[in-house]
């Protein structure tokens, strides 16, 4: 099914006029191994019932085996979904990490107009312009736009101030955040600091 739904999506937009590049997801940071292990778990019931560590071994033999099958199996889709663009002629791009990384960056250096994801991150690492949401379903088509500059103009949220929103927040890589910080209480900060950058400010020495 996933590779139907690929290769209709593809053929619909290149009949659009679309120019498609897509970037294949690399290896993951070691500081999102925690999440990835936990969305496993989630996904498949496995894993392991006590905590994580640094160097991503489990005191359940079951989990890690679950794990290991999960990765063999998303290794073998990536091959087959490269060599599917291979036979269609869409370029792709081999990425050393996430792959939103990639398209941020070949958005930012306007490689590509936009991004289509529906992962937030992408303006984290720079992305410009991101459409999410995006579906090609005949009853209800849509995508949602979402521009940097329109957020910088109107929040006044830049890509500093969002990474720092993420970091306190919670992300992939703070899953926790920090505690008792909410939404309100940084952007309630955010406006007390005046224009002066979140980040910044959180990372300078006192």
């Amino acid at each position: 099914v996933f590779f139907r739904n690929l290769f209709f999506r593809i053929s619909h937009l290149t009949r659009l006029g679309v120019k498609l590049v897509f970037a294949v997801e690399g290896d993951p940071p070691p500081l999102k191994w925690e999440m990835i292990q936990k969305r496993l778990q989630a996904r498949t019931g496995e894993g392991p019932q006590g905590s994580y560590s640094s160097s991503f071994q489990s005191n359940s033999q079951r989990g890690m085996i679950a794990l290991t099958i999960n990765c063999l199996i998303i290794a073998v889709q990536f091959i087959q979904c490269c060599e599917l663009l291979d036979l269609l002629g869409v370029p792709h791009v081999q990425s050393s990490g996430e792959a939103e990384a990639m398209c941020a960056q070949l958005n930012k250096e306007k490689v590509v107009d936009a991004v289509i994801t529906n992962d937030g991150d992408a303006f984290l690492y720079g992305a410009r312009k991101v459409y999410r949401n995006f579906t090609m379903n005949t009853k209800d088509p849509h995508v949602e736009s979402y521009c940097m500059d329109e957020i910088e103009d109107k929040l006044s949220l830049d890509r500093k101030t969002l990474v720092a929103l993420a970091l306190l927040l919670g992300c992939d890589y703070a899953p926790q955040g920090v505690a008792g910080v909410g939404k309100e209480t940084v952007l309630k900060l955010i406006a007390e600091l005046n224009g002066t950058s979140l980040l910044d400010k959180s990372v300078s020495p006192p």
